[in-house]
């Protein structure tokens, strides 16, 4: 896939779905859109066809799954967040790769933050280069010092990358190789280079699962070339080679053998299946492990009841974890923001009404200077009790922020919700914020429960939105992940997009600590027009309530195909047998008796063929003629019944972010 011409992080992003596909022997497949617009295979799901839509706008990269993969689906399988596609790289290193007479064929590029990238020089331009490795044979690292140790039976070493073969030369002029690419990359064709050898080569295992896998790899490939001696060996400290050799000589690494390296492999990738349970033993929190646990005994007498408090009367619990989910497009995050600014103005009913609150946000997918800032603003947010969360890092030579990721941050979200006094906060969503497989329970618990103990020990309100699973069936289960999520939540609210009467329905699924009702919520995005702080007026979602309905997300999600057929159906049957022409009035009336709504009248209207049109009579109303039965004669002059109780949508590159506005009156005929 050639990226040279793309935006680095544009490039960045494509590269790592070609490099992703090759990991697991799949071929990218790339179309060239329209300027920076590509069509890529989705590395998500199984896609044999390109479905995952990419673009660039505003210096942002835009994704959309044409099947359904959500975007943070999508950044997981290829080990990328938002914020690292939207952080500048900058080149720290380049290694050339040289054949034996030392003729460059190709580098590897290494930048900050740590990502790496492969070009050839162009033989059309030499001041130019190519940034992928067609035709070009992969050969070792430092290849004419390789070839030259191995004619004279010189001790070599290979090891996991270029950094480390150029810290062995420093340390003790050792000669030593990699391959490009990094772990998982060695080639038989990597080993021909050995063949004949008399020397003896020493692999040196970096210390975590894929670098006891690369050194396996790299010994068994050795062994089928005639004449090899092939060992493996360990650092004595540190990860890898370069740590080894910063305060040891290569005389002390550890021999080991293949069932030696392949126990540690599996011992890893059980340790790395545990991490994130044993970091949320010790995240945010005193405790020593060096100090044994205790029992603690407390006599039911010595503890004081209390009344449970709301943040929202009988929907949202004070001290406790809530869940928003929903389909994409839907506007969870609008409504977490509407939910947000009413507690802000003590305006929600419950125990803090009257009272003002300050909330914190974690946005993983939303650009708080584009998106975030104008949907506050459009809402009506106090901006000074508003507040991004984000953990600040920094290295040797630079310093930034990144998202929280949980549960190795829980203590810093206590300690911001301490500082800011805040009783709500929103992660936005909750799954990338999870270090992990969150389709695992004890990864879910891991974050879950110590996010619960923190909500319980504030009295704040901890909200997290998260995606539904694809399909119909039982609302309950449609949360994606482990059921954990709902296990550990106390209350959880669905949504979904009711198309019957053009609006979003909000139920209450699980409230353990109040009653939960029959009625949801309703309400539409509205566009709101918003004037940007750099001059520009731009228009972004706001929630605007419609108040209660006996509808349910259950009801919604699990609706019959059919029914629209149904109300087609009738309409067909009902104009027939009233002679194919009655007043647009009579028909929605009889249409709601019937069972239908009116927007699904007027949409089953539009499907009948031959057509259903609306026609105006002189003076008079408005009629309904059914072509097929009404005689020509009878069809009065043509004037379109205007309909302004349906909307049109339109979407930017958050499923999130929905906006209607009315039809204009100029799209009528006349």
């Amino acid at each position: 896939m050639n990226t040279q011409e793309l935006p680095p992080n544009l490039a960045h992003f494509l590269d790592r779905v070609d490099s992703t596909a090759a990991a697991l022997n799949k071929r990218t497949i790339l179309s060239r859109g329209v300027g920076l617009q590509h069509t890529v295979t989705c590395p998500a799901h199984d896609d044999n066809r390109p479905s995952l839509s990419v673009g660039w706008e505003g210096g942002r990269i835009l994704l959309h799954c044409q099947t359904g993969c959500t975007n943070e689906d999508v950044l997981s399988a290829l080990d990328l967040t938002w914020s690292s596609l939207e952080q500048k790289r900058t080149e720290v290193a380049i290694y050339p790769y040289e054949d034996e007479n030392g003729t460059t064929l190709y580098e590897v590029v290494r930048y900050d933050p740590k990502d790496f990238r492969q070009r050839r020089p162009d033989p059309q331009n030499p001041r130019k280069s190519i940034w992928n490795l067609s035709g070009i044979r992969p050969v070792p690292f430092n290849l004419p010092q390789l070839t030259e140790a191995l004619a004279t039976g010189e001790d070599v070493y290979i090891v996991e990358g270029e950094k480390d073969v150029l810290a062995l030369w420093g340390a003790e002029g050792a000669i030593a190789t990699c391959n490009h690419g990094g772990a998982g990359k060695w080639t038989d064709s990597h080993s021909e280079y050995f063949r004949g050898s008399a020397s003896r080569v020493v692999i040196i295992a970096d210390r975590d699962a894929a670098g006891y896998k690369h050194a396996l790899n790299v010994h068994n490939s050795l062994r089928n070339v005639a004449g090899v001696k092939a060992h493996l060996a360990l650092s004595s400290v540190g990860k890898d080679a370069a740590d080894h050799v910063k305060d040891h000589s290569l005389n002390s690494l550890m021999e080991s053998s293949p069932s030696d390296i392949e126990t540690l492999r599996s011992a890893s990738e059980e340790i790395a299946k545990n991490a994130a349970f044993e970091k949320a033993g010790s995240s945010g929190s005193s405790q020593n492990s060096s100090v044994p646990d205790r029992l603690i005994l407390r006599a039911a007498s010595t503890i004081r009841s209390r009344r449970q408090k709301f943040l929202w009367k009988n929907r949202i619990p004070l001290g406790a974890l809530s869940l928003f989910a929903g389909r994409g497009g839907v506007g969870k995050s609008s409504f977490a923001i509407w939910l947000a600014v009413e507690a802000q103005n003590g305006r929600l009913e419950g125990d803090l009404l009257g009272e003002s609150v300050s909330v914190l946000y974690v946005s993983v997918e939303d650009n708080w200077e584009t998106q975030m800032i104008p949907r506050l603003s459009a809402a009506g947010a106090k901006m000074d009790t508003f507040y991004k969360v984000a953990i600040g890092y920094s290295t040797d030579e630079s310093t930034g922020e990144r998202i929280p990721s949980l549960p190795e941050h829980s203590h810093l979200i206590l300690q911001a919700i301490e500082e800011s006094g805040a009783k709500l906060v929103i992660l936005d969503p909750i799954t990338s914020t999870i270090q992990g497989d969150d389709h695992k329970r004890d990864v879910v618990r891991a974050v879950l429960d110590p996010l619960t103990q923190i909500a319980g020990e504030t009295d704040a309100v901890i909200v997290g939105i998260m995606h539904f699973n694809k399909g119909v069936g039982n609302a309950s289960d449609k949360l994606s992940g482990s059921h954990a999520y709902r296990d550990a939540a106390r209350s959880v609210f669905l949504f979904a997009r009711d198309e019957d009467e053009d609006h979003v329905v909000m139920s209450q699924d699980k409230g353990n600590y109040a009653e939960v009702g029959d009625l949801s919520l309703a309400y539409r995005l509205m566009d709101t027009a918003v004037n940007f702080d750099d001059g520009d007026v731009g228009h972004v979602a706001r929630v605007e309530i419609i108040g209660d309905t006996n509808v349910s997300v259950a009801q919604i999600i699990n609706r019959p195909q059919g029914e629209h057929n149904e109300a087609t159906a009738w309409i067909s049957r009902f104009m027939t047998e009233n002679g194919g022409r009655v007043p647009s009035a009579e028909v929605i009336a009889s249409g709601k008796e019937a069972g239908f709504s009116e927007s699904a009248l007027k949409r089953a209207r539009d499907r009948v063929r031959p057509k259903i049109v609306s026609r105006k009579i002189g003076m008079g109303g408005w009629v309904w003629v059914y072509e097929e039965i009404a005689l020509p004669e009878e069809i009065p002059a043509i004037t379109e019944e205007p309909d302004f109780s349906h909307t049109e949508s339109f979407a930017i590159s958050s499923g999130e972010r929905t906006f209607k506005r009315p039809f204009r009156a100029d799209r009528f005929p006349t």
